[in-house]
């Protein structure tokens, strides 16, 4: 099943929420999460989790209605969680443990570790920035490169 990023977007504010008591998520960390998110789940299940597309903009993937609901907080933390404003139904129970369990992998990654996980070279970001900016990345690139990010993890933790 895909989401409307507004859903995941208010899932993960509260899974950071429960986890640390405040969650540390501005508008760039909650686009670099979503997109790392979509992608390894993209590999996984070969399916997107995010309904809409992201776009290779300068400072990395971004899906621009987030990015335009959550200006104004500029680069500081998001304090509230207003993202819901329609019925955008509930993830089912597997994708919300999905998102959980990402949350506990990647949330003590800083801006910078995030930066430079999604802006590697060819990385999607990349392969899309460079080509054409503020164009639409392709789901079958992400799906393609996260498929051998796994590839490459699992392979590192064999060794």
């Amino acid at each position: 099943m895909s989401y409307d990023a507004k859903l995941v977007a208010h899932y993960l504010w509260d899974i950071a929420l429960k986890d640390m008591g405040y969650p540390n998520l501005t508008n760039f960390r909650v686009q670099k999460l979503l997109f790392l998110a979509h992608g390894y789940y993209l590999a996984m299940e070969k399916r997107p989790f995010i309904t809409q597309n992201f776009y290779a903009w300068q400072h990395g993937p971004v899906i621009p209605e987030l990015y335009h609901i959550y200006k104004q907080y500029m680069g500081e933390v998001i304090t509230e969680n207003t993202m819901i404003t329609e019925d955008l139904g509930k993830l089912i129970k597997a994708d919300e443990k999905y998102l959980s369990d990402f949350w506990k992998g990647f949330k003590k990654l800083t801006i910078n570790q995030l930066y430079n996980h999604t802006h590697r070279e060819n990385s999607p970001w990349d392969l899309f920035y460079t080509k054409q900016k503020n164009s639409m990345i392709d789901n079958d690139i992400i799906e393609a490169y996260y498929t051998r990010e796994l590839k490459r993890m699992d392979k590192n933790a064999t060794k």
